[in-house]
């Protein structure tokens, strides 16, 4: 009874939501799950080392942790490079008072400049094609 009054909720709550969040909180719940998975693991791997096991991983323990460092490491990475990158650059972010009391601010250049990034203005004019010779090659075969 529990179980099914907690899953009609979830499903009312997500029903609410927009695609790309509905699509945005099943990743992070995945990448929870896989987290907590290899934390078993490493819990099991300590608690009961001598325990038999369908498969055993010819590796100690700390060797096993290191992964786990370097993805939570790569995410640390990630997410504070977003941060700075918007605090310093985003013409939306007022980090000072003054910037946050003035309220909407006419700065449609600095917003272009922005939104017009180098890596945009190099593929503007460029067709959508991942690898042009073979689609060239299936798309026109009589040319080959």
């Amino acid at each position: 009874m529990g179980g099914n009054i907690v899953v009609n909720s979830c499903c009312i709550c997500v029903s609410y939501m927009d695609y790309t969040d509905i699509i945005s909180s099943a990743n992070f719940l995945y990448s929870l799950g896989m987290l907590l998975e290899f934390a078993s693991f490493l819990w099991l791997r300590r608690k009961f080392p001598t325990m038999k096991r369908p498969y055993r991983v010819p590796k100690r323990l700390p060797a096993l942790v290191y992964p786990l460092f370097l993805a939570v490491g790569t995410a640390i990475g990630i997410c504070g490079f977003q941060l700075i990158r918007n605090i310093c650059i985003n013409p939306e972010v007022r980090v000072s008072k003054e910037g946050r009391a003035a309220g909407v601010l006419e700065n449609y250049a600095e917003g272009q400049k922005y939104a017009e990034h180098g890596l945009r203005k190099l593929v503007r004019n460029r067709r959508p094609e991942i690898m042009p010779s073979i689609n060239s090659f299936f798309s026109d075969p009589q040319k080959n």
